[in-house]
Order: structure tokens, then C-alpha cells, then sequence
């Protein structure tokens, strides 16, 4: 995973209406993605570093500005200009890497985290990798009856479909009971 494997920039719909602009992280943006760990809520920096120490994330954001982007990866989102988001992918095996997020608290909810995900690459490929792996384990276990998968299959997509029900209701029921 390189630099060079990430989306080129491109311009992204966020929810709220406006335009986000997605693009590899410069060198030069090495003072405003400071900027962003500093201004994010202690507890959105805790989730993120598991630590509210800021100190860490300078550390972090020197790690990503001197890094040679033969394993890693790093995109930020901008709106009007300023740097309100950023994700990155680094290598861990040759079939892993981890990947983190960090927006602006003003900016969540907008859909800033699933765009970086689909532009790292990994949102298609992750769904693909799971079924994939699935099938491998069912394979190895003696499953190779098409019909069988097949069930299985149909099984995980109900199951996924339950919950993606109780997902839309729950929010549902959020966004009418609350003001």
C-alpha cells in the first residue's frame, strides 16, 4: 500500500449538503493536521490515541509527515479549504493494515469517515475480503456443497439485513423522539 494507490483528490458530497474535497495528504499539511489533533474534544482524542494526552497525537501527525508513503497511506478531507478530516492505512503485514480516523468534532456526522474509507480503497474490498474468508473457513471445514454455501450465504445476508433494520429503526425512533 502506497501513497500512489490511494484516490487522486475528488470532490465528495457530504451530508449536510456541502463539498468536501479528498485528496493524499502534502508535506505542507503538516501544521494544519497539527492544528485538527489540537482542537479535537479529549474524549474524540482518547477513542482515537486511547489517551488524551495531545502529545501523542504531534507525535503521530510527525510520524505521518516524515513517513516515506512506501507503507502507509494518508488522506485528508477539506472543506473550504481547511483540513477537517483524516485517515490513514498503514501496512502491517503484507495482507494487513491498519487503518484510523480523525474528524473535526464539528464535521461528524456528515458521512467525512465512510468517504475515506471508500477513497482509501479498503470499504469494497473489506466486504470482499470477509465473504472470501468465509467461504475459505466453510471450504476447510468439509462445506463444498454449492447448495450448502448457498444457505449460508442467504443466512449472513438475512442476518445483515435484520440488523440494518434495527439500525434504520433505531434512528428512526432517535431522530423522531428527540427535539
Amino acid at each position: 500500500m502506497t501513497q500512489e494507490t490511494v484516490a487522486r483528490a475528488a470532490d465528495v458530497l457530504l451530508a449536510d449538503g456541502r463539498i468536501a474535497s479528498i485528496r493524499p495528504m502534502r508535506e505542507a499539511d503538516g501544521a494544519e493536521l497539527l492544528g485538527l489533533h489540537d482542537q479535537v474534544d479529549h474524549d474524540n482524542l482518547r477513542l482515537r490515541f486511547f489517551t488524551a494526552n495531545r502529545a501523542v497525537a504531534h507525535r503521530y501527525v510527525d510520524h505521518l509527515a516524515s513517513h516515506s508513503g512506501d507503507t502507509a497511506a494518508t488522506l485528508v478531507a477539506t472543506v473550504a479549504g481547511k483540513i477537517v478530516a483524516v485517515a490513514t492505512a498503514e501496512r502491517v503485514t503484507a495482507d494487513e493494515a491498519e487503518v484510523a480516523f480523525l474528524v473535526a468534532d464539528r464535521e461528524h456526522g456528515r458521512g467525512l469517515g465512510s468517504l475515506l474509507l471508500e477513497h482509501l480503497g479498503l470499504g469494497a474490498a473489506a466486504a470482499l475480503a470477509v465473504v472470501a474468508a468465509l467461504l475459505l473457513v466453510w471450504r476447510r471445514r468439509g462445506v463444498t456443497d454449492r447448495v450448502v454455501l448457498a444457505r449460508y450465504l442467504m443466512l449472513a445476508g438475512a442476518i445483515m439485513l435484520v440488523v440494518l433494520g434495527f439500525n434504520l429503526l433505531g434512528d428512526g425512533l432517535r431522530d423522531a423522539l428527540d427535539p
